[in-house]
């Protein structure tokens, strides 16, 4: 079971004169079950997942300069549970084990200190289940042969290869610490991630090649701040992609490719009022593409992509030190509708 899990809630605090804020954040893993989920039936699983939470706290004594930085924490959980499924309801509970819970935190300008971060969790929770294949596979079932001769209509209409859009919610986050941050500002998150973007495509998908070429588009802005000191950056990242596919188990569909993108960054740093640097610049980049489509039939009209992409040199040079802006983005899902297809 691949999943993502949007974790709302963070746990808060105060102590003394300080309060924090903790939270798992955005949470991707997979489970594996040793015996197949099935109607009134428990079910054991075990999981593992990657966790990209924060850590944040301030002197609310000292106002606006006591606040300090959002640390980003990259954890990995482990996790085992049980499911229970009613109908088409599943109930879900477990536990999660975090291996490493200690930070170095930065309490102000010129001191550090370190922290232990609570390293269990449990849940309850439910999901619905739903499945949109059910159509094709019962008129499959009906009228044998169905599947192959809905390929051969397509295929006489030329709608087999077809023209994509594509629109899906991603985010990035800067793969290594900035040593221009490290050195000039180590208060700082020494990080730099993006908030929640859209991630558009247009392409075109070759069928009998299962190929697809794309051009895509993401505005990645963020910021990152501690103590009276703002880092605010914009990475507008255009691509054209090209990108094979490399299998299909049971309508789960790897690929993998690369890309020539166009980058436009900006980068502003703020010290209280006093601004400290201002620069934008335009380059070309190389980088890596991959993921996978969730694709139940080989003539779906639209599906679902995750994309994942690496750009190694979506970097800026600030005071002859770099800045490495966030780099690996994280597509969770993305529409992808087959034009060709809809209006065959």
């Amino acid at each position: 079971d691949f999943y993502v899990t949007f974790n709302l809630p963070t746990i808060s605090g105060q102590s003394q004169n300080f309060r924090y804020d903790a939270g798992f954040g955005v949470e991707t893993g997979a489970r594996i079950y040793p015996w197949r989920v099935e109607r009134d039936a428990l079910r054991p699983f075990v999981g593992v997942a990657w966790s990209a939470g924060s850590y944040s706290q301030r002197d609310i004594s000292r106002g606006n300069e006591g606040i300090g930085t959002s640390l980003r924490l990259d954890r990995m959980l482990l996790s085992a549970g049980l499911t229970y499924q009613i109908g088409d309801v599943i109930i879900e509970g477990g536990g999660l084990f975090v291996p490493n819970t200690t930070i170095d935190y930065w309490a102000s300008r010129d001191q550090i200190t370190q922290i232990s971060m609570p390293n269990t969790a449990f849940w309850l929770g439910a999901k619905y289940v739903f499945d949109t294949t059910i159509g094709v596979e019962l008129r499959e079932k009906k009228r044998p042969g169905y599947g192959k001769k809905l390929e051969e209509s397509l295929r006489s209409k030329d709608a087999l290869n077809t023209w994509t859009v594509a629109a899906g919610p991603s985010t990035a986050v800067a793969l290594a610490p900035s040593p221009y941050t490290v050195e000039k500002l180590p208060f700082v998150n020494p990080t730099l991630r993006a908030s929640l973007a859209l991630d558009f495509g247009v392409g075109y998908y070759l069928y009998d090649a299962d190929v697809q070429f794309n051009l895509s588009y993401r505005p990645l802005i963020g910021s990152s701040s501690g103590y009276g000191v703002r880092q605010a950056f914009e990475r507008h990242a255009f691509a054209l992609e090209a990108f094979k596919f490399v299998g299909n188990y049971h309508g789960f569909s790897p690929y993998i490719g690369a890309f020539l993108g166009f980058e436009a960054l900006s980068y502003r740093e703020t010290d209280g009022e006093r601004i400290v640097v201002n620069q934008q610049e335009g380059k070309l980049v190389p980088g890596v593409v991959f993921g996978w489509d969730i694709r139940p039939s080989k003539t779906d009209e639209w599906f679902l992509r995750t994309n994942l992409r690496y750009t190694p040199f979506a970097t800026m040079s600030v005071s002859g030190k770099d800045l490495v802006l966030p780099n690996f983005e994280f597509n969770f899902i993305q529409l992808v509708v087959n034009l060709n297809r809809i209006f065959q």
